[in-house]
């Protein structure tokens, strides 16, 4: 099994949540233009007080309402995803890796392992727990994965298995997770040594697609930190001007 490296997966959780960040914003802002819920220049200002050391734990930036918004946008990415025929999530795209089931997928299991992620990319510091687990153990399975029993490989299209398989390793794989019929030991050779020739040449990378959102992830963060820095130099004119007539005043 070609099992990816744990740093590639790194940059790949780090590409994930630029694109997360962005999509996130641009739901707020479509959010905004409808009405819904707190107003964009709200949280523009929010943001303002805590780049300035101005905001306390009962600020509604702190509040259900944005984390609902960001847990439902994460959830329905990392599943509709993962559970898709593109098995990874659009970073993992880009660099080439896939999720791929230790034994039969099933939804059930795609959803599992995106809640046990989900601290992870809520809470960027516990995401340094799941790298050292994954560093320590032997097939560079994180927690979400050991939970899922799932492996995060290199994209299978990306060579083919002609003499490359390694028949006493494939015969006791079969063994251990009990596989009788012709398909579940193809699909299980092309899970440890990829697809074949004929195969592999009918499928893409589809990293196009992840470049794409990353993009508009891009955009989106852009319209958004415009709209902070004017708002910010809005304040500062704001400031300055009461400054002027606060001496003005006293002399």
């Amino acid at each position: 099994m070609s099992v990816s490296g744990v740093l590639r997966r790194y940059f790949a959780l780090l590409l994930d949540s630029l694109i997360l960040a962005g999509l996130y914003f641009g739901l707020i802002m479509a959010l905004d233009i409808l009405g819904i819920g707190i107003s964009l220049d709200v949280i523009i200002e929010r943001s303002i007080n805590i780049s300035q050391g101005r905001f306390n734990i009962n600020s509604d930036l702190f509040n259900g309402y944005y984390y609902f918004w960001f847990l439902m946008l994460f959830l329905i990415y990392e599943i509709g995803f993962v559970a898709s025929g593109l098995s990874a999530t659009p970073g993992k795209l880009i660099l080439g890796i896939e999720v791929v089931s230790d034994s039969k997928s099933s939804i059930v299991k795609v959803i599992l392992r995106a809640l046990v992620k989900l601290p992870a990319v809520v809470v960027p510091p516990i995401s340094i727990i799941y790298i050292v687990i994954a560093l320590v153990s032997g097939k560079r399975q994180s927690l979400h994965d050991k939970v899922a029993k799932t492996y995060v490989v290199y994209k299978k299209t990306s060579k083919n298995y002609s003499n490359k398989i390694n028949t006493q390793e494939l015969f006791e794989e079969m063994k251990r997770r009990g596989l009788r019929t012709y398909s579940e030991q193809l699909a299980l050779a092309e899970e440890l040594y990829g697809t074949s020739r004929k195969k592999s040449k009918k499928s893409g990378s589809y990293g196009w697609i992840g470049l794409v959102l990353l993009i508009v992830a891009f955009i989106f963060l852009g319209i958004f930190y415009t709209k902070v820095y004017s708002k910010i130099q809005i304040e500062v004119q704001r400031q300055y001007i009461e400054n002027m007539i606060w001496r003005q005043q006293l002399k």
